[in-house]
Order: structure tokens, then sequence, then C-alpha cells
């Protein structure tokens, strides 16, 4: 290493002393940098002086005071001038109230004359002229041709279609020899035949009236009577031509996969033939191949083909039997499915249903029903079971009258189910005819409706299972439409369903067809297309339809294999026009004759109660029932953007998804229109069918092929709900921020227990911790407490109010604020176990005793960590459309920009619950539209789906 060059001094000689120099250095190089630093320049660039006349612009102010000063001026000579003429009403006249004359005025008039003395003449040649064609000979020619043509088509040979060979055709007529004589004999021979010769048919003579004179105009319309000629409907079901043979072979062939279509093959064979035919071809199938064909048909159907094939080839009783066990062990709406079952079969088939469930369960109906069930709905189904009523349709006006005077007079007894009630007496003996009547005449003395009788005075199992008595008297068909309607609601019951469907399929399909198109304004066989994906769909579908051959059964037939039809007695249609002119009018006060009868009243009630009933069974929580449309009422009803696709299928979507996806280059236009016009539940079936048939997942295609811009609202729309949920509650939980207890309340309450229990399950599952614990630790004191009891999922789900109990709870809160915070115990109980319009009602009540809100009482003395939490918990209850239209106002304003993922996951999880009323209250609050919103403030590629979820497919 090369050392470093001596120091040296000023003079260039070297320096004695090193490190003295090295200072001396130092030093100088200190004075000349604090020189540089204190040097001034001799120019100065400092900004200008600011001068006050420059500011203030003195010329553009006296030229704004000028013309403002001209503009006063002409405003107060325009004053002056409207001032002067408003008082002298102008100087000049200008009022043209003379009559006008003109010069030629007569020559104008004789020429007016003239137009129409011509335009007179021509509209009389006009009508004078007379047709050249006479019409009435063009119709009589057009009948008789139409005639022969009928009468050609009568005696056409035909072809059998089973068969290869034709039939045999008939022998060639021989030519016949002229001969000469009369036209007697001509006419005589013509008729007669020889050997192999075919006798003509002779027509008809037909008589065609002419008009007289050679017709007028307008012709007169008159049809020349031809007999009637009898046509064949190919299109018609005959179901009185039955051949087993050819029904069994066919199932056979279904059975073993050697046709196309094995559900097209049933609904020939089997549901477009009646009850009894169906048993025929089951004995006539296990005669020819020895098999069992419900054991065979399931096998090679679907797993949920197995209750469509119980209902149409199991036995009637032992499918009543398996019906009525199923009911007794807990299904869905037990009471009306006993009701349904027992009422509506006489007491024959109450007889062989008794003896099959006793040899299917080995044990007695009555004993299981007293196992059970207990109290008064015990009593009422034994005494159904007994099977002693009458079944004669002749009713005794005075003996009816007596008993509904009987029961009115009973008092609080009268809905007694002892042995020796007159109520027992009354529906376990009696024929329907003569309940209909008692119960009728018992709204007269009531002066109120059946139904609502029953919701005063009766609750619980009791008053449920009396309701659907009380409905299945007065009218069958409403009864079983209304069963049909919630069956077919997204928490529905299939097995309802299918029975409903099956076992009246040959009893008053037409009538409860009409039924329900006249109470929820829809068709059976839209709703089934609406809400019914199973893929045993088609069989419904022709089950409600029914084949044409039963229309021309008897309508008036009571009872069709052992099942009775109840039907109310038929009303008089009022006359259009009145054909003889109205009456005096008469003494109605004096004339009992006179006075208006109360049965069309009670009618009307009955009516619209049993409408309510109908309304008010699918009501539920926030949850996806709610875009349901209120059907048969004009009340405008909160609905989701997106509903489910009318014309969906599964198979089609996958490979429109597929030939999207493997498309060269990025075509997202069919993605986006795909995504957006199908429900959830739809989005999983193509889903789950696009892993089956391609062997990928779908999200992670749609990932790879849309960007990165879409994977967060991608995941959000394919993933399983409960999973999602979850993973949004997970998050929140994880945040602990001010924005989590707004995402709890809107996880939380607007979920039904169902959910709510499956989304604690999956975050068990996703995270292997309890939620309970999470919500714990993120909130303290009494919103803990709240959260854990809405994350139970406890809530009741009726719809009916009782106005008593909301009165309480609303006292039972108003005493509350006199305690502190952390007193308060009913507040929590009342918001997580009440049903949402049970709540309403309590709400409002608190509002009457308190003198003001709830939400005010939380803001006034709720602490700060607590009150967030309640204030959101409760205007998510109350009003859900107007607590995410909150929200997603935060979403777009925030102050930290916009929380597109708060945007999303609202506009997604209530596009198919409420979206269009978010919309609406959302416009209102920002006076600006959602979609406008959305596209101003969100920048990512995925605004395109964003933008077409919140305009749905609703229109389309």
């Amino acid at each position: 290493m090369a050392a470093m060059p001596p120091l040296k001094a000023k003079s260039g000689f070297p320096v004695s002393n090193k490190l003295l120099q090295k200072r001396w250095n130092d030093k100088a190089f200190q004075l000349h940098q604090q020189k540089v630093a204190a040097m001034k320049a001799d120019l100065d660039n400092k900004s200008p002086k600011p001068y006050q006349h420059i500011r203030l612009r003195l010329k553009k102010l006296l030229a704004e005071e000028e013309r403002q000063a001209q503009v006063d001026h002409d405003n107060r000579k325009l004053l002056g001038r409207m001032t002067q003429i408003m008082k002298t009403h102008g100087s000049l006249d200008n009022w043209n109230n003379y009559t006008p004359r003109s010069m030629n005025y007569y020559v104008r008039e004789k020429e007016a004359e003239r137009i129409a003395m011509n335009n007179e003449l021509i509209k009389s040649r006009l009508l004078g002229v007379q047709p050249n064609y006479n019409l009435n000979k063009w119709e009589e020619d057009f009948l008789k041709h139409e005639y022969y043509l009928a009468n050609m088509a009568a005696v056409t040979k035909d072809y059998d279609l089973d068969s290869l060979e034709p039939t045999p055709r008939d022998p060639p007529r021989r030519r016949r020899p002229r001969s000469v004589g009369t036209e007697t004999d001509r006419s005589t021979e013509a008729a007669s035949t020889t050997d192999g010769e075919v006798e003509a048919t002779k027509l008809p003579k037909i008589k065609l009236e002419r008009s007289k004179g050679g017709g007028t105009w307008p012709p007169r319309r008159f049809h020349t009577k031809l007999p009637k000629v009898n046509r064949v409907d190919k299109n018609k079901v005959d179901l009185s031509q039955h051949d087993v043979d050819r029904d069994s072979r066919m199932l056979f062939k279904a059975t073993k996969g050697l046709s196309q279509n094995e559900v097209s093959i049933v609904i020939k064979t089997l549901v477009r033939r009646t009850y009894r035919q169906r048993q025929e071809t089951k004995a006539k199938f296990w005669e020819l191949y020895d098999k069992e064909l419900s054991e065979d048909l399931k096998s090679q159907l679907s797993d949920d083909f197995a209750p469509v094939i119980d209902a149409l080839l199991m036995e009637r009783e032992k499918f009543d039997a398996m019906t009525v066990h199923s009911a007794l062990k807990g299904s869905p709406s037990a009471e009306a499915t006993l009701i349904e079952i027992l009422c509506t079969r006489n007491n024959r088939a109450l007889e062989q249903i008794k003896k099959a469930y006793r040899d299917e369960h080995l044990n007695n109906l009555e004993d299981d029903v007293r196992s059970e069930t207990a109290g008064q709905l015990q009593d009422l189904l034994l005494g159904l079971l007994a099977g002693d009523r009458e079944e004669s349709n002749e009713v005794d006006e005075d003996l009816y009258r007596q008993d509904a005077q009987e029961l009115h007079q009973a008092g609080k007894d009268r809905w007694s189910t002892d042995s020796d009630s007159k109520l027992m007496s009354l529906i376990t003996t009696k024929s329907y005819s003569h309940i209909r009547e008692t119960f009728t005449e018992y709204e007269k003395m009531a002066q109120t409706d059946m139904l609502d009788i029953l919701k005063d005075e009766l609750s619980g199992e009791f008053l449920a299972a009396m309701m659907a008595l009380v409905k299945v008297v007065f009218y069958c068909p409403k009864f079983f439409a209304e069963r049909i309607y919630h069956a077919m609601r997204p928490r529905g019951d299939s097995a309802t369903l299918i029975r409903c469907l099956m076992t009246r399929a040959e009893a008053d399909m037409p009538l409860i067809r009409k039924a329900y198109k006249k109470t929820y304004g829809a068709t059976i066989m839209d709703d089934l297309d609406s809400y019914v994906s199973a893929p045993y769909k088609p069989i419904l579908v022709d089950l409600v339809r029914g084949p044409e051959g039963q229309d021309g059964q008897k309508k008036s037939q009571k009872r069709i294999n052992g099942m009775v039809i109840h039907r109310a007695p038929p009303q008089l249609r009022p006359l259009r026009h009145q054909p003889f002119p109205p009456p005096k009018p008469v003494d109605i006060k004096n004339n009992p004759l006179a006075q208006p009868s109360q049965r069309p009243l009670a009618a009307a009630q009955r009516e619209k109660s049993f409408d309510k009933t109908n309304d008010r069974g699918d009501g539920g929580r926030n949850g996806s029932d709610k875009e349901n449309r209120d059907r048969g009422k004009g009340k405008a009803q909160a609905s989701g953007s997106v509903v489910p696709a009318k014309r969906f299928h599964v198979e089609r979507d996958c490979e429109d998804f597929r030939n999207a996806i493997s498309r060269w280059g990025t075509d997202e236009e069919p993605l986006i229109k795909l995504l957006s016009s199908r429900s959830h539940d739809q989005r999983q079936q193509v889903k789950k069918q696009y892993k089956t048939k391609y062997n990928k997942d779908l999200l992670q295609d749609l990932k790879a092929e849309m960007g990165s811009s879409y994977d967060d609202l991608l995941v959000m729309l394919l993933t399983p709900r409960s999973d999602f949920d979850a993973w949004t509650m997970h998050k929140a939980t994880q945040a602990n921020d001010a924005n989590s207890q707004a995402v709890f309340a809107g996880m939380l309450c607007t979920r039904s227990n169902k959910q709510i229990r499956s989304m604690r399950e999956t975050y068990k599952k996703l995270f292997s911790r309890n939620l309970l614990d999470d919500l714990k630790a993120c909130s303290t004191d009494r919103l803990a407490d709240l959260l854990l009891a809405l994350t139970k999922g406890d809530r009741e789900e009726r719809g009916k109010v009782d106005q008593s109990r909301a009165k309480e709870d609303a006292h039972e809160l108003y005493e509350e604020d006199k305690l502190g915070a952390n007193d308060r115990s009913r507040i929590v109980d009342i918001l997580a176990n009440r049903s949402v319009p049970q709540l309403k009602a309590t709400l409002q009540a608190y509002k009457k005793v308190s003198g003001r809100e709830l939400l005010e009482t939380i803001d006034a003395e709720m602490p700060d960590e607590q009150k967030v939490g309640f204030a959101a918990i409760v205007r998510c209850l109350t009003d859900p459309a107007k607590f995410f239209a909150g929200r997603l106002k935060e979403a777009i304003d925030g102050s930290e920009g916009m929380d597109e993922d708060t945007l999303m996951r609202i506009v997604v999880t209530r596009s198919e619950v409420d979206l269009l009323e978010i919309k609406r209250l959302f416009k209102d609050q920002q006076g600006q539209a959602l979609s406008q919103a959305v596209e101003d403030n969100c920048t990512g590629d995925h605004k395109k789906l964003l933008l077409a979820l919140i305009k749905g497919n609703k229109g389309s």
C-alpha cells in the first residue's frame, strides 16, 4: 500500500508538525464556509410587494356597480309601466269582440252549398249500387266443400300403426255395364251391389236457403245446417283404453336402461293412468318378470325419484299410513297433514289406513296418537279416527241451526274436546255438509269469521289443527291450493307437494288450479317452473296439467277412490243487464223478506281471512322468502333484483361457461350475463355440474379467465352461503373495529335460525374455533350477551303478533330505563328471541309508553362502546332495507375511500332479497341512483359485473 504524501505548508516546504498543520487547515476551511454562507447577493430576488389597488381591482368593481345600477333603473321603469297598465288598463283597444265580415262571404256560402249537394248525390248513388257477387252463394259453396272433405276423411282407410303390415284393402270395384233405362232404373242400379262390390255411401240432401230478390246489401248472414261428422282427436287421452301388457313391457325396458328417456316412459305409463290402472300395471309387471316395479324404477332412476315412485305405485292406504306415521314423528306442518288425511277420507278408507298402519308398524294407530300427542289435539285426532261419520249429503236445516245455537251458547266450554262435548259430537259424527252449514250459521250469530274466532280463542297445535279442519270443510280445493303454495316455497316440504298433487290429480285438480290462480295471482304451472328444480319436475307438471281425457269426467262425482271432495255451495252470478225495469221501492224496515242475507257477507269474510292466513304463512325472517311477490294483493313488497331464471338448464349453462372460458381471448360479456342472471342456488348447481362434467373448478377457471379484479366478487358469487357467511364473520372478528359491529348486525339479524346454525358449524369446521368465543372476545357486557344470544339461532319465526305480549315487553323495557346499562337483561332477551313482526309491535308499544323511540334511549343511556352495536342491531331488525341503504352510503362516501368489500357483499347477498327497495332508499338519501354512484366511484374491471347484479334480471 502506497504511503500518503507528506503535508506541506503554503510555501511548499514540508511542515514540521503534521497535527498542528491539519488543525490550521480545518480552521481555514471553516472560515471559508462561514464567509460563503454570509455572502449576500447583489440582486434582490424577493417577490414584489403586493399593493392594495392591484388586489381589489377597483375598475372591475366599478363596472359591476354601474351594470347593477343600470339593471335596477330598467327594473324600476318596467315596474312603473306595469303599474300604469294595471291601473288604466292600457290606452289601446285590442279587444276583438266584433263580428268579422268578409267581402266574398256570400260567394263562399254558395260554394259550400254546392259541395254539400254534390256529396249527397254521390252518397245516394253509392248506397244504391248492387254488388256483382253474391256472398251468400260463396258461403254456401264453402260449407258444402267442407262437408264433402269431412265425409271423405271419415271413410278413408287407416293402417294399423302397431304392426308392419297394412290392413287388407277392399276388393276392386267392377266396372258396371252401361244400360239403357229410365231414370228410376239408373238410380236403382247405382244403389244396388253385386259380389265383390262396395255399397256407395249416399250423401244426405242439403237444402240451401237463398235470399229473395237477388240479395241485399249488406247480405243477410246465415249458416246452412249440415250433419255433424265424428272426428277423432288424436291428442285426447282415453283412460278407458288401458293396455297393461304394453305398459309393462315399456316399463321393463325403462328399468333396464333400454329407453332414451325413462322419465317420459314413467309419465306415459304411470302418471297418465288412474290409480286402479297403475295397480294393474304393477301386478302385471310382477306376473311377467317376477320383480317389484317400484324397486326396479328406483334402482334405475336417481334417489330424488324415490318419493314420487312410492306415491305412484304404493297402495293408497299404505301411502296414507306412511304419511300419518311421519307426521306423528314430527314432520313439518304435522297438524295440517293429519287433518288433510283424516278429513279427506271416508269411513271405509280410514279403516283400511288403520289396518295398513298396524301391518307396517306393528302397532295400532290410536296407540301411537296417544303416545305422540296430548291434550285437545289428541282428543280431536282420536275422534276423527273412530270413523263414525255420517256420509250422507242431506242437511236438516232445523238440526244445524240447533247445533249452531248450542255451540254459541256454550261459552268458553264450546271448544272442549271431551267425549260428550258438542264440538266433538259435531266434528266426528256429522257429515261435512252439516258441519259447513253449522259453522256458517255460527258465523252469523257471532258476526265474525270462523277463522278469526279460532285465532282469538285457541292456541298452539290445537289451533293449527282446527284451522286446517275449518278450511277443509268450507272449501277443500282452496285448502290444497294453500298447501301446494307453501310446499313450493324455498323452505317448503317436497313430500307435501308430491302427496297433494298425486292424491288430488284424480279428485279435484281443476278446482285446485282455479283456486290457486284466484288466491295467489299465478298458476301452479308457473310456480312449479320457478321454484321447483328437482329432476322429477316433469312428472309434477303432468299431474297438474292432467290428461285431456279427464275433462270429460262427471263434475258431480263426490268420492274418488275413497277420497271425499268438499265443495262450497254454488253462488249465483249477478246479471249484467236487468231484463225488467227495477221494481218500486219497498219499505225495508217493515218487510222481513227485504232484509239482506248475511251468508254472502260471512263468505266474503271467510275468503278474506283465508287469504290473510295464506299470506302470513310464508312471512318468515328477512331471508330468501321475501323475494316472492305478494300475490293477490296490490301492495308493493320489497324484492330482489335477481330472480331464479325460468328457463334454467344446468347442462346448457355448463356448456356456455366452458365455451366462453375456452374461447381465444377474453370475452367477459357472456360470463357476466350468466353470473348475473342466475340465482345463488342455480349457480351452485352449475358449479357442481361443471366439476362433475369437466373435472375442473369453475371458480378457479373464471379467476384465470376474467382477471384478478374479479377475484373477490367471484368468490362471493360462487361460494356456498354458509361458507361465505363464516368467512365474513371470521374477517370481522379478526378486524374488531367500528365496522365489525355493523357486519355482525347485518349477518345475524338477516339470517334464519337454520342458516345461523349452519354458519356456526361451518365456522368451527373451517377455522377450528368456536364463533361464540370469538364474538365474546370482540365485545363486552350486554352487547356480548346480545351477540351470543343472536348466534344461538333461537328466534321465534312465527308470523303471528301478540299485542298483549308486546305491551308487557314494552313496559319491561321502560322499567329497565331506570337501571344502569349493565343491568339491562330484558332488552337482550327481547331483541334476540322475538320474531320480527312481534318486535316491531313491541317497539311501537314502547314509544307509546316512554314517549320516545328505543333508538333514542340507546343513544342517550348506553355506553359508547355498546351504543353502536345495539343501534345497528335494532335498525337491521326493524328495517333491513333502510339499514343496508345506509351501509352502502357509508361504503361509497367513506373518509378513507370506497369500501368495495362492503359494497360487493351487500349487493351479492341482498340481490335476491330486497335490493330493489335498497336502491330506492339509497336514491332518496343520496339523490343519486346506486348504479350511477358505483359507476362514478368504482374503478376496477369488476364494475361491469357489479352493475349487472344491481340491474338484475327481473325484467328479462
